[in-house]
Protein backbone atom coordinates (compact mmCIF):
# COMPACT_ATOMS: atom_id res chain seq x y z
CA UNK A 1 0.00 0.00 0.00
CA UNK A 2 1.14 3.33 -0.88
CA UNK A 3 0.04 6.38 0.99
CA UNK A 4 1.04 10.33 0.50
CA UNK A 5 0.89 12.08 3.90
CA UNK A 6 1.07 14.99 5.61
CA UNK A 7 2.70 16.78 8.57
CA UNK A 8 0.09 16.40 11.03
CA UNK A 9 0.79 12.23 10.60
CA UNK A 10 4.57 12.85 11.44
CA UNK A 11 4.01 15.87 14.24
CA UNK A 12 1.13 13.68 16.07
CA UNK A 13 3.82 10.74 16.21
CA UNK A 14 6.57 13.41 17.68
CA UNK A 15 4.41 15.22 19.88
CA UNK A 16 2.53 14.78 23.21
CA UNK A 17 -0.28 12.47 23.23
CA UNK A 18 -3.17 13.64 21.45
CA UNK A 19 -5.95 11.05 19.98
CA UNK A 20 -4.05 10.45 17.08
CA UNK A 21 -0.69 9.79 18.39
CA UNK A 22 -1.11 6.30 18.18
CA UNK A 23 -2.66 5.64 15.10
CA UNK A 24 -0.06 8.11 13.77
CA UNK A 25 2.83 5.69 15.57
CA UNK A 26 1.24 2.55 14.45
CA UNK A 27 1.30 4.01 10.60
CA UNK A 28 5.22 5.30 11.10
CA UNK A 29 5.81 1.33 12.75
CA UNK A 30 4.29 -0.08 9.93
CA UNK A 31 6.62 1.72 6.98
CA UNK A 32 9.77 0.92 9.17
CA UNK A 33 8.37 -2.53 8.54
CA UNK A 34 7.95 -2.17 5.00
CA UNK A 35 4.12 -3.23 5.13
CA UNK A 36 3.61 0.52 3.81
CA UNK A 37 5.11 2.94 1.23
CA UNK A 38 4.89 6.34 2.70
CA UNK A 39 5.35 9.77 0.46
CA UNK A 40 5.24 13.39 1.22
CA UNK A 41 5.98 16.47 -0.11
CA UNK A 42 9.20 18.70 -0.07
CA UNK A 43 6.82 21.33 1.88
CA UNK A 44 5.94 19.16 4.33
CA UNK A 45 9.25 18.27 5.58
CA UNK A 46 10.13 22.04 5.43
CA UNK A 47 6.79 22.19 7.88
CA UNK A 48 7.94 19.43 9.86
CA UNK A 49 11.39 21.15 10.20
CA UNK A 50 10.04 25.24 11.36
CA UNK A 51 7.89 22.97 14.14
CA UNK A 52 10.25 21.12 15.38
CA UNK A 53 13.28 23.54 15.59
CA UNK A 54 10.83 25.31 17.33
CA UNK A 55 10.03 22.73 20.12
CA UNK A 56 13.45 20.48 19.98
CA UNK A 57 17.10 21.32 20.12
CA UNK A 58 18.48 21.80 17.05
CA UNK A 59 20.42 18.39 16.64
CA UNK A 60 17.11 16.45 17.55
CA UNK A 61 15.14 18.44 15.32
CA UNK A 62 17.31 17.58 12.50
CA UNK A 63 17.54 13.61 13.31
CA UNK A 64 14.14 13.54 13.30
CA UNK A 65 13.40 15.14 10.35
CA UNK A 66 16.18 12.94 8.85
CA UNK A 67 14.68 10.09 10.23
CA UNK A 68 11.35 11.27 8.37
CA UNK A 69 13.50 11.64 5.12
CA UNK A 70 14.58 8.76 5.36
CA UNK A 71 11.11 6.84 6.03
CA UNK A 72 9.58 8.46 3.14
CA UNK A 73 9.87 9.02 -0.65
CA UNK A 74 10.01 12.94 -0.91
CA UNK A 75 8.59 14.72 -3.76
CA UNK A 76 9.03 18.17 -5.21
CA UNK A 77 9.18 21.39 -4.69
CA UNK A 78 12.64 20.01 -5.27
CA UNK A 79 14.14 18.15 -2.15
CA UNK A 80 18.09 19.66 -2.97
CA UNK A 81 17.55 22.69 -1.18
CA UNK A 82 15.94 21.25 1.79
CA UNK A 83 19.40 18.60 1.98
CA UNK A 84 21.85 21.48 1.72
CA UNK A 85 20.01 23.59 4.23
CA UNK A 86 19.40 21.08 6.61
CA UNK A 87 22.34 20.73 7.64
CA UNK A 88 22.61 24.42 8.87
CA UNK A 89 19.47 24.49 10.98
CA UNK A 90 21.45 23.48 14.17
CA UNK A 91 23.71 26.68 13.89
CA UNK A 92 21.42 29.27 11.87
CA UNK A 93 17.98 28.28 13.26
CA UNK A 94 15.01 27.89 10.93
CA UNK A 95 12.80 30.28 10.98
CA UNK A 96 9.57 31.25 9.50
CA UNK A 97 6.35 33.70 9.43
CA UNK A 98 5.07 34.33 12.57
CA UNK A 99 8.40 32.87 14.48
CA UNK A 100 9.67 34.72 17.90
Amino acid sequence: MRLFVDSPVFLYALGRQTPHTTGSKTLLQRATEGRVELHTGAECIQEIVYHRRRTEAPSRAVAQVQAIRDLCTVHALADVPLHRGLPRVPAHGARGPGAP
